[in-house]
Formats: structure tokens, C-alpha cells, sequence
């Protein structure tokens, strides 16, 4: 490999990954890089700002004004009301907004699929982050995802 990117058709959103994928399910299989070049395509398609959130972005949406371990419960048994994870996913992805959303009306912040974040991964960022809309690490070796996944046996 002589270090420049190159597309393989074989990882792609379009993948057949021996899951069900309808029109009704999250996008899988998409990197971030992907992620971003469709959010910069659809402002330009329909004139409007659309990027990926922040980390701490992300979490605020996610917790929608609670301050529970997930969204409105400390209990993992009454999160499965919210999301699939690997506990209740039976090993696949699921169609969105088959769990309860959040108090924002959110479906499916916390499993089915893990959602890019804008912010490179520091797991010492936060300690010495501004207490306001933390913009994450200028640099780092890899980016975030949140929302944990239907492979992940809870969160």
C-alpha cells in the first residue's frame, strides 16, 4: 500500500453483512470519513448546515435533561425499553423507533448502532475540558462513537 486511501467496494454501506438491512434500519458499515462527506453533500443539496455532533452534543441529546446512568433509569433491565443491545437484540440490528424515545422524542440514542461523533478519543479530555460545550481533542488516533451497539452485551 503506498499510504494513500483507497475505496474497496467491499466495505460499504450497501455490504450485504448477512443482516437484515431495509429502508427502515440504521445505516451500518459507514465510516467516519463517509459520515462526513454525506453531511457536507446534503448541505450543499439542500442549503442548510448539517454536521456530526459533538461528543458532549451527542450526550446532551442523548440524556434529554436527566442525569440517570442512561436516559431515565439507573435500572438495566428498564433501559431494554429504550434500546437494543446485545441482552435483547438477538444478535442483530433492529428498524428504528421500535424502543421509546427520550423526553426530546429521540428513538434509539442508546443501541441498535454505534453513531459517530465529530471529536477525537481522549479518555483524559474531560477531566481538563471547558464545562461548556467541550469541542473534544484537537488530535487523536481515533474518533468516537457513542450509543453502543446490538453487539454489545449491555451497556
Amino acid at each position: 500500500m503506498d499510504g494513500q486511501w483507497k475505496r474497496d467496494p467491499r466495505f460499504n454501506w450497501k455490504t450485504d453483512l448477512g443482516l437484515e438491512q431495509t429502508e427502515d434500519h440504521p445505516v451500518v458499515n459507514v465510516t467516519w470519513n463517509d459520515v462526513v462527506a454525506f453531511c457536507q453533500w446534503l448541505s450543499a443539496k439542500e442549503g442548510r448546515n448539517y454536521w456530526l455532533p459533538s461528543e458532549a452534543q451527542w450526550e446532551y441529546a442523548c440524556r434529554a435533561g436527566t442525569t440517570t446512568q442512561w436516559y431515565g433509569t439507573d435500572d438495566l433491565y428498564a433501559l431494554q425499553e429504550h434500546a437494543w443491545f446485545g441482552a435483547n437484540a438477538e444478535g442483530r440490528s433492529h428498524p428504528v423507533g421500535q424502543k421509546l424515545p427520550n423526553a426530546w422524542r429521540l428513538h434509539d440514542i442508546y443501541g441498535n448502532v454505534g453513531e459517530w461523533c465529530a471529536d477525537w478519543y481522549d479518555p483524559s479530555y474531560y477531566a481538563n475540558s471547558p464545562l461548556e460545550d467541550p469541542q473534544g481533542p484537537e488530535l487523536g488516533l481515533s474518533r468516537v462513537r457513542r450509543g453502543d451497539c446490538w453487539t454489545i452485551k449491555g451497556p
